[in-house]
């Protein structure tokens, strides 16, 4: 498990590569498990300034973006399914708008569940 977190990590994080960046990192999935939305700590520069929102820009596409206040970097998470902390409040229009257009643009759309 720890392997697959360390995969994902390295996919949300490229630019750092120290396990104990990666730890705190880990920190930001285990607030957002835990339901915490806004003042996550940033793993590089330990302020409070990391908040969780959430895109749904399709009937069946959600994603999760972990967007950091003092400065414009961002980062995100594709879902498999409605987040457990989804709400309509946490829908950041302007993420949002920027990932449909990008849905509508894609050479290869993403595969679609068969149900």
């Amino acid at each position: 498990m720890r392997a697959f977190f360390y995969r994902l990590y390295c996919a949300l994080f490229p630019q750092l590569h120290s396990r104990a960046v990666f730890r705190k990192s880990m920190n930001l999935l285990h607030a957002l498990d835990n339901g915490v939305l806004d003042g996550l700590t940033c793993p590089q520069r330990g302020r409070d300034t990391v908040s969780v929102w959430f895109t749904h820009p399709t009937e069946i596409d959600y994603s999760t973006f972990f967007v950091w206040a003092y400065c414009s970097r961002y980062t995100h998470a594709k879902n498999l399914g409605r987040p457990a902390h989804f709400s309509e409040r946490r829908v950041n229009p302007d993420l949002q708008a920027r990932e449909k257009a990008m849905l509508a643009t894609m050479k290869f759309p993403l595969p679609r569940s068969r149900e």
